[in-house]
């Protein structure tokens, strides 16, 4: 079994080049963009409609999934104090189905989870698509654009030490520490 059978990594402000050569240097084979919308005013080659010609000319496979696991809801059931709820997102059959097509997805190749924040604590990419992977027994990793590949399991132990500095030492739900780290 390789190392990691899903890869997460944020876009950030790097060039394309860049971007492509982590993706590939960690063996990721398709990019699954999980930005709920796939624009980016700053850094327009990171656009859906930039992407779709650029990661097949990068050798990389381009598909959206923001649909299904974007981290910004349009239901306002799924919004708790002006906060996406992840937990109550988690519980969708629409980010059920997302789910179940990244794992199909794992099975044929390595995806690549891809949104916008660089560090993945600030991310939905992390608290609510890699957690749900990881239960489900995918083994997740985050490609940082300096250093090893993180896996989720260490990510989420650096999670509760930050959360824990915000906190003064306490202990909150999980919607509570959704709101801290953003």
């Amino acid at each position: 079994m390789a190392a990691y059978d899903i890869l997460t990594i944020g876009h950030s402000n790097h060039p394309i080049e860049v971007f492509f050569d982590n993706i590939r240097g960690a063996g990721g084979t398709e990019l699954v963009d999980v930005r709920t919308n796939p624009v980016s005013r700053w850094n327009p080659q990171f656009e859906q409609s930039a992407l779709t010609v650029s990661a097949p000319r990068a050798g990389l496979g381009y598909r959206w999934a923001g649909r299904f696991l974007g981290g910004r809801p349009s239901r306002e059931e799924l919004v708790i104090d002006g906060v996406a709820s992840y937990p109550l997102m988690a519980e969708t059959a629409e980010f059920g189905r997302g789910i179940e097509r990244v794992t199909e997805l794992a099975q044929q190749g390595r995806p690549v989870l891809v949104c916008s924040e660089r560090d993945p604590l600030q991310c939905h990419r992390c608290l609510l698509v890699s957690r749900r992977l990881v239960a489900n027994g995918l083994r997740v990793g985050h490609i940082p654009f300096t250093g090893a590949i993180e896996l989720h399991e260490e990510l989420e132990e650096r999670l509760v030490e930050e959360v824990s500095k915000a906190r003064g030492g306490k202990k909150g739900s999980e919607h509570e520490l959704c709101k801290i780290v953003r």
